[in-house]
């Protein structure tokens, strides 16, 4: 099997001592990890791929055609781009399916604050009757209490009239008791 990669022939004596390692595609110092080079490509990678894919070669060099990569490189653009095109197709059914989704939340927000809104207004009339009830009691209450207060005036009148004719009858009969009656009142 062709190696697709080759160490650079200043770095091949590092690598091979330890000085140097390879790390991916990089050649660091071991010691204090600078990077000292990079690996090359050999013609060993245009010969694998000639031999997966069938692609035509330059007969001097061993590499692919610079029409040969460029129409790979294309086909993998077009792979990715059809996969894109999907996720976006993906990604624009979701919004649909987000905009119904809203759509039907606002339905539903709108019945539940009518039905809030009409059981709102049913208490509202529910208050305002008990209001009037109250208005009613209060006012049958108030009538009462002035009905109570015009009969107690009216029974102080009325004491007052009598206490105020105690004493005439009083003296009345003191008098006739003392002085009329020989028999009753003397004392000597």
């Amino acid at each position: 099997m062709p190696l697709l990669y080759k160490i650079p022939q200043k770095l091949t004596t590092a690598v091979g001592s330890g000085e140097a390692k390879l790390i991916g595609a990089i050649i660091k110092d071991s010691t204090s990890g600078k990077i000292l080079g990079h690996v090359q490509q050999t013609t060993g990678f245009a010969q694998a791929i000639n031999q997966v894919m069938g692609l035509p070669m330059d007969a001097t060099t061993g590499a692919l055609l610079p029409g040969v990569v460029t129409i790979v490189q294309n086909e993998q653009i077009k792979n990715r781009l059809a996969e894109l095109a999907k996720g976006i197709g993906l990604m624009q059914n979701l919004q649909y399916l987000d905009l119904g989704l809203g759509a039907v939340n606002l339905g539903v927000t709108i019945a539940s604050t009518f039905i809030i809104l009409e059981k709102i207004e049913k208490i509202d009339r529910r208050l305002d009757n008990i209001s009037e009830q109250i208005k009613h009691v209060t006012t049958d209450r108030r009538e009462d209490e002035r009905q109570n207060l015009i009969a107690e005036i009216k029974s102080d009148i009325e004491n007052i009239h009598m206490y105020s004719a105690i004493p005439a009858n009083f003296l009345k009969m003191r008098y006739y008791l003392f002085f009329a009656s020989p028999q009753i009142g003397r004392h000597d």
